[in-house]
This record gives C-alpha cells, sequence and structure tokens, in this order.
C-alpha cells in the first residue's frame, strides 16, 4: 500500500503510522514552503514508523528539515518492527538527524545525502547526526558524511552514531567539527577512513575501536589524541 502525504503537511507526530504493517511506501507531494520536521518520539514504541516492517520506500521532500529521535529506530537486531528501508536519499534542507533515528535499520544499505546539505547542532542534546543515529545499521557499508557549503557551518557525529554498522569505508569532511565517544566502535569491517582536506574534528575515546581499520591519516592540525582511539 501506498501513502502520498500533502505539501501542506509540516510535522509527523508520534506513532502517526503505528503498526501499518502492510504500508510499502510512503511519497510526498511536490510543492510546499514549510519545512517538514518528523517529530521527535520518547521511545521505540511511540516512533510514527514502529511496526511499519514492509516499508520499503520513502521519498523525502525537498523541504524535509529533521528526522527526530526514533523515528524509524527498532529495540533490537532480531526485531522486525523498524521499517525494512535499503536505500534512502536525504535531501539538503536537513539540518538534524536525531538519536536512534534508524537504530536497528538492519537493512538499510546506502544513506545518500544531496549536494549541500548543512547539518547543524542545536545544543548537546540535538546534534547534527545525533547518538546511535545509525546504530547497528549492518547493512550499511560505506557513507560520505555531508560537506556544508559553508565552512563556518559544523556539527557533530554524535557518540555511539555508527556502533555495530557495517562500515567498509568512511568520508569525514570538514564540516564535522567533533566525533563522539565509540561513534564508530564495533564497525568491525571497517577499514578506511578518510578525512577530507581541512577537516580538524575533536574525538571521543574508542571512536575507532574494534574495528579493522589500517588505512588513516589523521588531519592536519588535530591536538589530541583520545584514549584508545
Amino acid at each position: 500500500q501506498e501513502i502520498v502525504i500533502p505539501n501542506t503537511v509540516t510535522s509527523i507526530q508520534n506513532q502517526a503510522f503505528y503498526r501499518c504493517a502492510a504500508l510499502s511506501s510512503l511519497n510526498f507531494e511536490d510543492g510546499g514552503t514549510e519545512p517538514l520536521v518528523l517529530e521527535n518520539a520518547t521511545s521505540y514504541s511511540t516512533a510514527p514508523f514502529y511496526g511499519c516492517e514492509s516499508l520499503t520506500s520513502i521519498a523525502f521532500p525537498d523541504r524535509l528539515s529533521v528526522i527526530g529521535d526514533y523515528v524509524f529506530a527498532d529495540y533490537s537486531s532480531t526485531s522486525t518492527y523498524a521499517p525494512a528501508l535499503v536505500s534512502i536519499t536525504l535531501p539538503a534542507s536537513l539540518k538534524r538527524i536525531g538519536n536512534y533515528a534508524f537504530n536497528y535499520c538492519n537493512t538499510l544499505e546506502t544513506v545518500t545525502f544531496a549536494n549541500g546539505t548543512t547539518l547543524k547542532d542545536e545544543d548537546a542534546n540535538n546534534l547534527g547526526i545525533g547518538k546511535y543515529a545509525f546504530h547497528y545499521c549492518s547493512s550499511l557499508k560505506t557513507i560520505a558524511l555531508p560537506e556544508s557549503p559553508n565552512t563556518a557551518d559544523k556539527y557533530t557525529v554524535g557518540d555511539y552514531a555508527f556502533n555495530y554498522a557495517g562500515l567498509e569505508s568512511v568520508y569525514i569532511p570538514a564540516s564535522v567539527k567533533a566525533i563522539g565517544a565509540n561513534a564508530f566502535r564495533y564497525a568491525k569491517t571497517l577499514s578506511t577512513v578518510t578525512f577530507a582536506e581541512g577537516a580538524c574534528p575533536t574525538f571521543g575515546n574508542d571512536v575507532f575501536a574494534s574495528t579493522i581499520v589500517n588505512n588513516i591519516v589523521l588531519p592536519e592540525g588535530i591536538e589530541v589524541i583520545p584514549q584508545d582511539m
């Protein structure tokens, strides 16, 4: 089954499509001028798409601003309540990906950020890429984090953001100002980390612990190499 969201909708809230198990495709009407927010949920079971296990396709509109906490999350690696998304393209209008947003989305293979995407930290609890945002996305093999067009716009990759992900390589642009503790820990197939020219983030502890990284050149200007990096 397919649902088309009108371009007048500006907010999708908790349990909006709760256990719509037959929903396979979600599209948004073209047009609209107001930003669209997929609102923060307080837990997995209150997320707007919890139980949409047949949902394999979402065409995000160019006005998507926030993917909030837990929006597409599941609660364990063996649960089947998360959407079965395989590939997503995130528009340049996106500002923030919340905590646990895609947690345990085991089928997710590809995440593409549109050119010009400018992620931003709102505060310590609402980072550009939140804590556990892509935790245990075990099918996600590679990701190029977005480069902001304005070099002054920086964002943080939160603690455990890609913990246990299936990543083999990651590209870190100059727009990333900080990488939280355990951000890529236990990404057990991660072997290559590439920093863009001018990238100089701070690092939490154990960022690349328990990976197989064998090809990394730390950026010029780094001041502290943390414990068990």
